[in-house]
């Protein structure tokens, strides 16, 4: 016999798993977090006033190139949402375009590579 079926966040969804009666488990949650308004807004913010940090735009300057460092999609990470803002501020600062790279952390080895996140840039244009 099997506990009532637990939701897990999985991959860009959700996975319903049932433990055995006798499984000792222990569910740990992500405190529920209000949704942003304006997430496009509120990422521009975070750029030109970082906690803790110069500004994106500051620390590019004079820079011949960068490397982002992202999440596999074991991370639950809005990469689309940040990742063209980060990449145009760069931009904007002097590091040409093809001086900017990113280093996917792999959770789970046997994952396929993500694509280059320069397509960030192309999806919107």
């Amino acid at each position: 016999m099997a506990q009532d079926p637990t939701t897990l966040s999985y991959g860009r969804g959700h996975l319903d798993i049932a433990l055995p009666v006798d499984a000792r488990a222990t569910l740990v949650r992500k405190k529920p977090l209000p949704k942003l308004a304006d997430p496009g807004a509120a990422i521009a913010a975070a750029l030109k006033a970082p906690v803790g940090s110069a500004p994106l735009a500051e620390l590019a300057r004079g820079r011949t190139g960068a490397c982002i460092l992202i999440c596999d999609i074991t991370r639950p990470v809005p990469n689309g949402l940040f990742l063209r803002p980060m990449i145009e501020t760069m931009v904007a600062s002097g590091i040409p375009l093809k001086a900017i790279s990113e280093s996917c952390k792999r959770s789970c080895p046997h994952l396929p590579r993500r694509p280059d996140p320069m397509r960030y840039v192309a999806q919107r244009g």
